[in-house]
């Protein structure tokens, strides 16, 4: 349009011709700017839906010396049957990862039969703990679990949220360590299987 426009000018074009242009360019750039915002409008409502279904990876911290913190909690219920206790395993890791750390694993025994039965309930788990391929394994001591107390399940991103009180541990070479607390927010990855 501009191009024409500069044509028309420099053939000599009538002030009738030259309006008719002027017109089409405002015209032309006018359907230029609302088709953008229309794209604009598109793109923003695809990122908040990518943003909506992707799903929560949960989290880990742990208050203690250093401070531990994961980008990854993932809760499993798993029902043993025969009358038993079903158990409930929370991992801060892929089980075929060997290079994701720190690492944790909560282990206990519950009779919530799903997830969302949790919310409420104060769980005794077993803590273990690695913070790096070459430190000593940190756990919870053996007959004095750590209490993780389950509060809000939520169904739409399929979390549960959790705090965890102070306790001691143990590391493998016998030092102890201090528990100060901590909050998880775990993903549900399986439920009654």
């Amino acid at each position: 349009m501009i191009l024409a426009l500069s044509l028309a000018l420099s053939t000599g074009c009538s002030k009738e011709k030259m309006n008719e242009l002027a017109a089409n360019v405002k015209e032309t750039t006018s359907e230029i700017t609302s088709t953008a915002e229309s794209i604009t409008t598109q793109a923003q409502s695809v990122i908040q839906t990518a943003k909506e279904q992707i799903p929560s990876t949960g989290s880990l911290t742990l208050e203690m010396t250093p401070p531990i913190k994961t980008n990854d909690a993932k809760i499993e219920l798993i029902s043993v049957g025969d009358g038993r206790p079903n158990v409930i395993q929370v991992l801060t890791y892929a089980p075929e990862s060997t290079t994701a750390y720190p690492r944790a694993l909560l282990h206990g025994t519950t009779t919530a039969a799903s997830v969302a039965m949790l919310a409420g309930q104060q769980i005794k788990c077993d803590l273990f703990i690695q913070t790096s391929a070459s430190d000593p394994m940190i756990a919870s001591i053996s007959g004095s679990p750590v209490a993780v107390d389950f509060s809000t399940y939520d169904l739409q991103a399929g979390t549960i949220k959790a705090s965890i009180s102070s306790s001691n541990l143990i590391r493998a070479d016998n030092q102890p360590v201090s528990l100060s607390g901590g909050d998880l927010t775990a993903v549900v990855v399986k439920e009654g299987e």
